[in-house]
């Protein structure tokens, strides 16, 4: 599990899920599989089921390493599915000040309309937590670049 606490929000993502079989003999189809929970200023939600490719959170781990590094610039992430979950940490200032923000999202039906529920959210964050929540993330690839 990983926690990303702020001041006046909270983003805990657990894995539940690491590789997936596709039918037809075209091999193993790598993806993870989490479960989301999001707190901000008395708004929560959470989904599961939330699938995020490989590619796009090796991308994001890189990023994520120069945000930490440089205290710069953006880390973003998108799921398979993009209205489940939007996840951008960027800084706010030149003196390191740093914010989360994005939007989980549901896919749901009324009578016969899909719609997505949404929560969109940001908070600010420590920028001394960035190293931790790096590890963390970093913890969560299980598969070989």
């Amino acid at each position: 599990m990983l926690e990303i606490i702020g001041s006046q929000g909270q983003i805990t993502i657990d894995v539940t899920q690491v590789e997936e079989e596709i039918p037809h003999g075209h091999g193993v189809f790598r993806y993870m599989e989490w479960s989301v929970t999001v707190h901000a200023y008395g708004l929560s939600g959470k989904v599961d089921g939330i699938g995020i490719l490989p590619t796009h959170y090796e991308k994001f781990l890189l990023e994520f390493t120069n945000l930490e590094r440089d205290r710069r610039g953006t880390a973003s992430l998108i799921s398979m599915s993009p209205e489940e979950l939007q996840l951008t940490f960027r800084n706010l200032d030149t003196l390191g000040h740093m914010m989360v923000e994005g939007q989980l999202g549901r896919y749901t039906y009324v009578s016969d309309w899909m719609r997505v529920q949404k929560l969109n959210f940001a908070f600010e964050i420590d920028p001394t937590t960035l190293p931790g929540i790096l590890r963390r993330f970093l913890a969560l690839k299980t598969w070989e670049s």
